[in-house]
């Protein structure tokens, strides 16, 4: 009679499955997760942000400015279709909320958003109290 060793051990599998589910899931709230991603632009005295939105109309679209932080809100309502019409639906409706941390105080009367082809391009420029003097020195 031969006995032999179980190698294989089910919980193990299990775990590892549970392990691999939490690597997905933390992928998926990383920045680029959260929403539509966003492309940050910086010179010394402006920011540019772009973020893809299709389908997300003018009016479903929030933008705020505190301090140094934009925040933009958008949701988008993709129609119904009777289902014996719908060959394939991948775009679902969505919402989502997101900040970004600016890399200095905005000038808030030179702000503009523009969306335009289910792009939103927002354009910040630095304000005048929050750029860097230059101290003369007196030779005394």
């Amino acid at each position: 009679m031969y006995t032999h060793a179980l190698s294989w051990d089910p919980f193990r599998d299990v775990e590892q499955w549970f392990a691999e589910a939490d690597r997905a899931f933390a992928r998926a709230r990383t920045t680029s997760g959260v929403g539509p991603g966003i492309n940050a632009v910086a010179t010394d005295d402006t920011v540019v942000l772009t973020m893809q939105l299709p389908g997300v109309a003018q009016n479903d679209l929030e933008i705020g400015l505190h301090e140094a932080v934009m925040t933009i809100a958008a949701k988008r309502h993709i129609p119904a279709t009777p289902l014996s019409h719908t060959l394939v639906r991948e775009r679902e409706d969505f919402a989502f909320r997101r900040s970004v941390q600016l890399p200095f105080q905005v000038a808030e009367d030179h702000v503009e958003a523009r969306l335009k082809d289910g792009v939103l391009t927002i354009t910040l420029k630095r304000a005048e109290a929050d750029k860097p003097r230059r101290i003369a020195i007196s030779a005394a």
